[in-house]
Protein backbone atom coordinates (compact mmCIF):
# COMPACT_ATOMS: atom_id res chain seq x y z
CA UNK A 1 0.00 0.00 0.00
CA UNK A 2 1.38 3.33 -1.20
CA UNK A 3 2.49 5.51 2.03
CA UNK A 4 2.53 9.50 1.24
CA UNK A 5 4.73 11.92 2.99
CA UNK A 6 2.46 15.17 3.37
CA UNK A 7 4.05 18.18 5.62
CA UNK A 8 1.39 19.19 8.15
CA UNK A 9 3.48 22.08 9.82
CA UNK A 10 7.29 23.88 10.57
CA UNK A 11 8.50 24.60 13.83
CA UNK A 12 12.00 25.25 14.95
CA UNK A 13 13.75 24.14 11.66
CA UNK A 14 12.26 20.97 12.15
CA UNK A 15 9.82 19.32 9.62
CA UNK A 16 7.11 16.94 10.63
CA UNK A 17 5.93 14.60 8.81
CA UNK A 18 2.42 12.38 9.02
CA UNK A 19 2.53 9.22 6.52
CA UNK A 20 -0.80 8.70 5.43
CA UNK A 21 -1.47 5.06 4.13
CA UNK A 22 -3.90 4.31 0.70
CA UNK A 23 -5.04 7.89 0.14
CA UNK A 24 -4.57 10.33 -2.92
CA UNK A 25 -3.23 13.97 -2.35
CA UNK A 26 -6.30 14.53 -3.75
CA UNK A 27 -8.75 12.36 -2.00
CA UNK A 28 -7.01 14.46 1.10
CA UNK A 29 -7.70 17.46 -0.05
CA UNK A 30 -11.54 16.44 -1.35
CA UNK A 31 -11.59 15.10 2.48
CA UNK A 32 -10.38 18.52 4.12
CA UNK A 33 -13.16 20.46 2.08
CA UNK A 34 -15.87 18.65 2.68
CA UNK A 35 -15.45 19.02 6.51
CA UNK A 36 -15.78 22.54 6.34
CA UNK A 37 -18.74 22.51 3.50
CA UNK A 38 -21.42 22.43 6.21
CA UNK A 39 -20.14 25.28 8.11
CA UNK A 40 -19.83 27.56 4.90
CA UNK A 41 -22.63 26.53 3.70
CA UNK A 42 -24.53 27.46 6.87
CA UNK A 43 -23.03 30.58 6.94
CA UNK A 44 -23.96 31.64 3.69
CA UNK A 45 -27.27 30.76 4.46
CA UNK A 46 -27.35 33.43 7.53
CA UNK A 47 -25.78 36.22 4.96
CA UNK A 48 -28.79 35.39 3.09
CA UNK A 49 -31.39 35.57 5.84
CA UNK A 50 -29.66 39.06 6.90
CA UNK A 51 -29.69 40.26 3.70
CA UNK A 52 -33.61 39.50 3.03
CA UNK A 53 -34.65 40.99 6.72
CA UNK A 54 -32.50 44.01 6.19
CA UNK A 55 -34.33 44.60 2.44
CA UNK A 56 -37.89 43.61 4.51
CA UNK A 57 -37.37 46.00 6.94
CA UNK A 58 -36.10 49.13 4.70
CA UNK A 59 -39.31 48.32 2.72
CA UNK A 60 -41.49 48.24 5.52
CA UNK A 61 -39.90 51.56 7.75
CA UNK A 62 -40.74 53.36 4.08
CA UNK A 63 -43.97 51.89 3.80
CA UNK A 64 -44.78 52.74 7.72
CA UNK A 65 -43.54 56.33 7.25
CA UNK A 66 -46.40 57.38 4.40
CA UNK A 67 -49.26 55.34 6.43
CA UNK A 68 -48.19 57.31 9.66
CA UNK A 69 -47.77 60.72 7.68
CA UNK A 70 -50.94 60.44 5.43
CA UNK A 71 -53.36 58.04 7.12
CA UNK A 72 -52.94 59.20 11.23
CA UNK A 73 -51.64 62.34 11.42
CA UNK A 74 -52.28 64.48 8.07
CA UNK A 75 -49.98 67.69 7.94
CA UNK A 76 -51.93 70.63 7.27
CA UNK A 77 -51.26 71.04 3.87
CA UNK A 78 -52.72 67.99 2.57
CA UNK A 79 -56.33 68.71 4.71
CA UNK A 80 -56.05 71.85 3.12
CA UNK A 81 -55.57 70.26 -0.60
CA UNK A 82 -58.29 71.09 -2.91
CA UNK A 83 -57.97 69.85 -6.49
CA UNK A 84 -60.82 70.85 -9.15
CA UNK A 85 -63.13 68.75 -10.82
CA UNK A 86 -63.20 65.93 -8.29
CA UNK A 87 -59.43 65.31 -8.43
CA UNK A 88 -59.53 66.09 -4.64
CA UNK A 89 -60.22 62.56 -4.02
CA UNK A 90 -56.51 61.31 -5.61
CA UNK A 91 -54.82 62.69 -2.35
CA UNK A 92 -55.82 59.29 -0.95
CA UNK A 93 -52.93 57.75 -3.47
CA UNK A 94 -50.84 59.01 -1.07
CA UNK A 95 -51.79 57.39 1.82
CA UNK A 96 -51.28 53.79 -0.50
CA UNK A 97 -47.73 55.08 -2.04
CA UNK A 98 -45.31 53.76 1.08
CA UNK A 99 -46.11 50.35 -0.21
CA UNK A 100 -45.55 51.03 -3.67
CA UNK A 101 -42.48 53.14 -2.97
CA UNK A 102 -40.36 50.94 -0.73
CA UNK A 103 -40.82 47.95 -3.06
CA UNK A 104 -39.35 50.17 -5.96
CA UNK A 105 -36.25 51.51 -3.75
CA UNK A 106 -35.37 47.84 -2.41
CA UNK A 107 -36.10 46.32 -5.91
CA UNK A 108 -33.67 49.03 -7.44
CA UNK A 109 -30.84 49.28 -4.88
CA UNK A 110 -30.61 45.62 -4.53
CA UNK A 111 -31.26 44.77 -8.09
CA UNK A 112 -33.33 42.31 -6.93
CA UNK A 113 -35.11 40.07 -9.97
CA UNK A 114 -38.74 39.72 -9.83
CA UNK A 115 -41.78 36.90 -10.74
CA UNK A 116 -44.30 38.56 -9.84
CA UNK A 117 -45.56 41.18 -12.29
CA UNK A 118 -47.60 44.22 -13.17
CA UNK A 119 -50.12 41.84 -15.62
CA UNK A 120 -48.28 38.46 -14.65
CA UNK A 121 -48.72 35.70 -16.59
CA UNK A 122 -51.95 37.01 -18.59
CA UNK A 123 -51.57 41.21 -19.78
CA UNK A 124 -54.95 40.49 -21.51
CA UNK A 125 -56.85 39.12 -18.35
CA UNK A 126 -55.46 41.10 -16.11
CA UNK A 127 -56.47 43.96 -18.12
CA UNK A 128 -59.59 43.46 -18.04
CA UNK A 129 -60.12 42.37 -14.57
CA UNK A 130 -58.84 46.39 -13.54
CA UNK A 131 -61.25 47.28 -16.52
CA UNK A 132 -64.16 45.66 -14.93
CA UNK A 133 -64.84 47.94 -11.33
CA UNK A 134 -63.89 51.46 -13.63
CA UNK A 135 -66.81 50.59 -15.78
CA UNK A 136 -69.48 49.47 -13.51
CA UNK A 137 -68.62 52.80 -11.22
CA UNK A 138 -69.32 54.95 -14.06
CA UNK A 139 -72.66 53.20 -15.33
CA UNK A 140 -73.85 53.43 -12.45
CA UNK A 141 -72.44 56.91 -11.20
CA UNK A 142 -71.71 58.73 -8.15
CA UNK A 143 -73.76 61.64 -6.27
CA UNK A 144 -71.46 64.72 -5.41
CA UNK A 145 -72.20 68.13 -4.02
CA UNK A 146 -69.43 69.78 -6.71
CA UNK A 147 -72.17 69.65 -9.75
CA UNK A 148 -69.85 67.03 -11.55
CA UNK A 149 -72.06 64.41 -13.85
CA UNK A 150 -72.06 61.11 -11.71
CA UNK A 151 -71.11 59.26 -14.36
CA UNK A 152 -67.83 61.35 -14.81
CA UNK A 153 -67.40 61.12 -10.69
CA UNK A 154 -68.02 57.19 -10.53
CA UNK A 155 -65.47 57.19 -13.27
CA UNK A 156 -62.66 59.37 -10.92
CA UNK A 157 -64.00 57.72 -7.87
CA UNK A 158 -63.76 53.87 -9.83
CA UNK A 159 -59.95 55.18 -11.19
CA UNK A 160 -58.96 56.39 -7.90
CA UNK A 161 -59.95 52.88 -5.99
CA UNK A 162 -57.93 50.53 -8.35
CA UNK A 163 -55.03 52.73 -8.65
CA UNK A 164 -54.91 52.87 -4.61
CA UNK A 165 -55.34 49.33 -4.90
CA UNK A 166 -52.06 48.88 -7.05
CA UNK A 167 -50.01 50.87 -5.08
CA UNK A 168 -50.49 48.82 -1.89
CA UNK A 169 -50.14 45.86 -3.67
CA UNK A 170 -46.67 46.76 -5.93
CA UNK A 171 -45.48 45.96 -2.16
CA UNK A 172 -47.51 43.45 -0.65
CA UNK A 173 -47.68 41.03 -3.29
CA UNK A 174 -45.45 42.43 -6.26
CA UNK A 175 -42.09 42.66 -3.68
CA UNK A 176 -43.33 41.05 -0.29
CA UNK A 177 -44.33 37.61 -1.55
CA UNK A 178 -41.50 36.83 -3.61
CA UNK A 179 -38.95 37.93 -1.19
CA UNK A 180 -40.13 35.21 1.28
CA UNK A 181 -40.76 33.16 -1.83
CA UNK A 182 -38.21 30.61 -0.01
CA UNK A 183 -41.37 30.22 2.92
CA UNK A 184 -44.01 27.85 2.89
CA UNK A 185 -47.02 29.52 0.88
CA UNK A 186 -49.19 29.59 4.11
CA UNK A 187 -46.63 31.18 6.59
CA UNK A 188 -45.67 33.75 3.75
CA UNK A 189 -49.47 34.75 3.51
CA UNK A 190 -49.65 35.07 7.10
CA UNK A 191 -46.50 36.65 7.87
CA UNK A 192 -47.61 38.88 5.15
CA UNK A 193 -51.39 39.52 6.33
CA UNK A 194 -49.64 40.56 9.98
CA UNK A 195 -47.42 42.98 8.69
CA UNK A 196 -50.44 44.55 6.40
CA UNK A 197 -52.42 44.75 9.71
CA UNK A 198 -49.69 46.50 11.30
CA UNK A 199 -49.05 49.01 8.49
CA UNK A 200 -52.55 50.37 9.03
CA UNK A 201 -51.80 51.52 12.23
CA UNK A 202 -55.86 51.43 13.19
CA UNK A 203 -55.12 50.65 16.45
CA UNK A 204 -53.77 54.26 16.94
CA UNK A 205 -56.95 55.54 16.25
CA UNK A 206 -58.48 57.19 19.07
CA UNK A 207 -60.86 54.93 20.61
CA UNK A 208 -59.52 51.41 19.45
CA UNK A 209 -61.66 48.79 20.39
CA UNK A 210 -60.58 45.48 20.68
CA UNK A 211 -63.07 43.14 19.14
CA UNK A 212 -63.01 45.29 16.35
CA UNK A 213 -59.31 45.30 15.83
CA UNK A 214 -59.32 41.41 16.18
CA UNK A 215 -62.16 40.89 13.72
CA UNK A 216 -59.46 43.25 11.34
CA UNK A 217 -56.59 40.89 11.97
CA UNK A 218 -58.92 38.09 11.07
CA UNK A 219 -60.16 39.82 7.99
CA UNK A 220 -56.69 41.02 6.57
CA UNK A 221 -55.21 37.55 7.67
CA UNK A 222 -58.23 35.56 5.48
CA UNK A 223 -57.24 38.13 2.64
CA UNK A 224 -53.85 38.00 2.56
CA UNK A 225 -54.47 33.93 2.21
CA UNK A 226 -56.69 33.84 -0.91
CA UNK A 227 -54.66 36.95 -2.60
CA UNK A 228 -51.39 35.36 -2.34
CA UNK A 229 -52.45 31.77 -3.99
CA UNK A 230 -54.09 33.93 -6.84
CA UNK A 231 -51.18 35.54 -7.00
CA UNK A 232 -49.08 32.78 -7.14
CA UNK A 233 -50.89 31.19 -9.61
CA UNK A 234 -51.08 34.08 -11.95
CA UNK A 235 -48.18 35.94 -10.98
CA UNK A 236 -49.99 39.54 -11.54
CA UNK A 237 -50.34 42.42 -8.83
CA UNK A 238 -53.24 43.71 -10.61
CA UNK A 239 -55.09 40.23 -9.91
CA UNK A 240 -54.21 40.89 -6.48
CA UNK A 241 -55.59 44.51 -6.62
CA UNK A 242 -58.73 43.72 -7.59
CA UNK A 243 -58.86 40.70 -4.55
CA UNK A 244 -57.96 43.89 -2.62
CA UNK A 245 -60.85 45.71 -3.96
CA UNK A 246 -63.27 43.56 -2.32
CA UNK A 247 -62.90 44.82 0.68
CA UNK A 248 -62.49 48.37 -0.37
CA UNK A 249 -65.50 48.61 -1.99
CA UNK A 250 -67.88 46.35 0.82
CA UNK A 251 -66.49 47.23 3.95
CA UNK A 252 -63.80 49.69 4.42
CA UNK A 253 -63.89 53.16 2.51
CA UNK A 254 -65.44 55.35 4.41
CA UNK A 255 -64.96 58.06 1.47
CA UNK A 256 -67.32 55.81 -1.36
CA UNK A 257 -69.59 55.25 0.97
CA UNK A 258 -70.36 59.06 1.12
CA UNK A 259 -70.94 58.61 -2.53
CA UNK A 260 -72.42 55.31 -3.34
CA UNK A 261 -75.40 53.38 -1.81
CA UNK A 262 -74.86 49.93 -0.18
CA UNK A 263 -77.19 48.45 -2.80
CA UNK A 264 -75.12 49.87 -5.96
CA UNK A 265 -71.72 48.83 -4.27
CA UNK A 266 -73.07 45.28 -3.71
CA UNK A 267 -74.04 45.24 -7.35
CA UNK A 268 -70.43 46.68 -8.67
CA UNK A 269 -69.12 43.93 -6.20
CA UNK A 270 -71.57 40.92 -7.76
CA UNK A 271 -70.82 41.67 -10.93
CA UNK A 272 -66.86 42.26 -10.49
CA UNK A 273 -66.45 39.04 -8.61
CA UNK A 274 -68.76 36.68 -11.12
CA UNK A 275 -66.43 38.32 -14.15
CA UNK A 276 -63.03 37.78 -11.83
CA UNK A 277 -63.97 34.11 -11.03
CA UNK A 278 -64.31 33.09 -14.70
CA UNK A 279 -61.27 34.98 -15.47
CA UNK A 280 -59.50 32.74 -13.09
CA UNK A 281 -60.76 30.04 -13.59
CA UNK A 282 -59.72 29.94 -17.69
CA UNK A 283 -56.34 32.15 -16.77
CA UNK A 284 -54.28 29.08 -18.10
CA UNK A 285 -56.85 28.48 -21.12
CA UNK A 286 -55.24 29.52 -24.75
CA UNK A 287 -52.01 30.21 -24.15
CA UNK A 288 -49.54 30.01 -26.30
CA UNK A 289 -46.59 27.80 -26.43
CA UNK A 290 -44.23 30.51 -25.63
CA UNK A 291 -46.84 31.89 -23.18
CA UNK A 292 -46.15 28.88 -21.56
CA UNK A 293 -42.59 28.45 -21.87
CA UNK A 294 -42.10 31.93 -19.95
CA UNK A 295 -44.02 30.96 -17.06
CA UNK A 296 -42.08 27.64 -16.57
CA UNK A 297 -39.10 29.69 -16.85
CA UNK A 298 -40.63 32.33 -14.36
CA UNK A 299 -41.24 29.17 -11.68
CA UNK A 300 -37.47 27.77 -12.38
CA UNK A 301 -36.06 31.25 -11.45
CA UNK A 302 -38.29 31.28 -8.56
CA UNK A 303 -37.02 28.20 -7.33
CA UNK A 304 -33.10 29.45 -8.13
CA UNK A 305 -33.52 32.51 -6.06
CA UNK A 306 -32.23 31.71 -3.14
CA UNK A 307 -29.63 29.77 -4.01
CA UNK A 308 -28.49 32.41 -6.52
CA UNK A 309 -28.31 35.03 -3.77
CA UNK A 310 -26.44 32.57 -1.61
CA UNK A 311 -23.98 32.48 -4.87
CA UNK A 312 -23.31 36.27 -5.15
CA UNK A 313 -22.91 36.69 -1.60
CA UNK A 314 -20.15 34.35 -0.66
Amino acid sequence: MKKIRIFTSQCSGRVLVREVEGLSVYQLGLSAEAKHQPKKKLEANMKTVRIKLLRIIIFYLIALLFSFYFRIQPPEWYNRLQLPYGLSMLKGWLGGAGPFLGALIVIWAFKLKRTTTFFGSSKPKSIIMAVVPILLFTIIGAENDINLSPHLYGFLLGLTLTVYCILEETGWRGYLQDELSNVKPLLQYLIIGLLWYAWHLSFLSRNPNIINQLRYLVILLTGSIGIGYAVQNTRSIIVASCMHMIGNILIFSGFIDQHISFEKRLIVLAVSIFVWIIILITWDRGKTVNEEGKESRIRRMEKRIGANEEDSEE
